[in-house]
């Protein structure tokens, strides 16, 4: 392609967002997120930047998906959207649309809000279903999905892990590379990975899998700050985003940290016999104790908190029923908690009814 095919490419990408966007009510949500004065910006970019700088460039997470997406799954995006907010509380709503407004590299928060507005939406839309969103819990904090199935109630709660910093890190060498010299192959780990990285890695994923499920458990290893219920069972959501790491539902360390999180007992001294440099235990205790000192240093907890609390924090895992596992809005597995506490367990035909209710993924997000 010629370098004047090449502009053309990227100026008709916002011709084609423009277009699709006059289809669209005037008070729509995806809509508003792209005002014209933002539009005309982009429009600039094309016209202006160097086709090196516009090529891998970041762009607003929302015009990618108006112009990725056809006009009727746009539509549907909007109608979940729409589900989502008319079922929410009045204070909540600027929280559930936020994500619309990212910044070119907010393709986080981005991940976060379509994954929770896919599951709040399928929930809502289904018939038979008592639902209800952003319950309050006893502690002030709340739950994302109060569910209501088969004469019982569950808690839901999303939540998403995406590329660590260290992986962004990474791609931006890559692409700086790539300016330069065309024929640059990213290969991880490489040439474009810090001597010190921690990814990629099973045991590095195991790792951030302890930090996302705790950061629901006890937030900062503090079981007063938990997202959890202690009468009904727990279920958490847990979507993998990440497009430019080798970050998987299915990674082996996954798996690890399942098997650790839902044992009768943690293991201690886990340790590896060839781990990359800094890992030297994977097990649940010591990410447990290297998490409150790191806490610590930042001062954000007292260890004599945490000793005192040591045995409630080990033990708030059997809170959870169980855990579904997804590739963006894609099921990919699941996991029961044999060992949650009673009230708080979950029979392997209701997390088959979760998984039947949630394993088609919405038109709006291709894989």
């Amino acid at each position: 392609m010629e370098n004047s095919g090449k502009r053309k490419y990227y100026q008709d990408m916002v011709a084609a967002v423009r277009e699709k966007l006059t289809l669209l009510p005037e008070d729509s949500y995806i809509r508003s997120a792209l005002p014209s004065d933002l539009l005309e910006e982009i429009a600039k970019r094309t016209e202006g930047d160097k086709l090196e700088d516009l090529e891998g460039a970041y762009w607003p997470p929302v015009f990618v998906f108006v112009y990725r997406y056809s006009i009727s799954e746009i539509q549907s995006f909007e109608s979940n959207i729409d589900l989502v907010v008319r079922h929410s509380k009045q204070k909540q709503v600027r929280k559930i649309t936020q994500f619309l407004e990212g910044q070119p590299r907010d393709d986080r928060l981005w991940a976060a809000g379509t994954f929770e507005i896919f599951v709040k939406s399928r929930f809502l839309s289904k018939k038979g279903l008592t639902v209800k969103l952003d319950c309050a819990l006893p502690n002030g904090r709340d739950t994302d999905i109060w569910l209501g199935m088969e004469e019982r109630t569950f808690n839901l709660e999303c939540t998403v892990i995406t590329e660590s910093d260290e992986d962004r890190e990474v791609w931006d060498r890559f692409r700086a590379a790539k300016k330069v010299d065309s024929n640059a192959t990213l290969i991880r780990p490489g040439r474009f990975d810090s001597p010190e990285s921690k990814s990629p890695s099973p045991y590095y994923d195991c790792l951030r899998f302890y930090a996302k499920v705790y950061d629901k458990l006890a937030k900062d290893l503090d079981p007063r700050k938990s997202q959890m219920s202690e009468d009904a069972p727990n279920v958490l959501l847990i979507s993998f985003y990440s497009p430019r790491a080798p970050l998987s539902p299915t990674s082996s360390g996954v798996g690890w940290a399942l098997d650790e999180l839902f044992a009768n007992q943690p293991k201690s001294g886990a340790r590896l016999m060839d781990y990359p440099t800094g890992l030297t235990d994977i097990s649940l205790l010591a990410w447990l104790d290297f998490t409150a000192r790191d806490l610590h240093r930042k001062s954000r907890l007292d260890l004599q908190r945490y000793h005192q609390d040591f045995h409630e924090i080990v033990a708030a895992p059997r809170k959870i029923g169980g855990i579904l596992l997804f590739e963006a809005c894609s099921w990919k597995a699941s996991r029961v908690n044999y060992n949650a506490k009673e009230r708080c367990s979950l029979s392997h035909h209701e997390i088959a009814r979760l998984e039947k209710l949630l394993e088609a993924p919405p038109n709006w997000c291709h894989q």
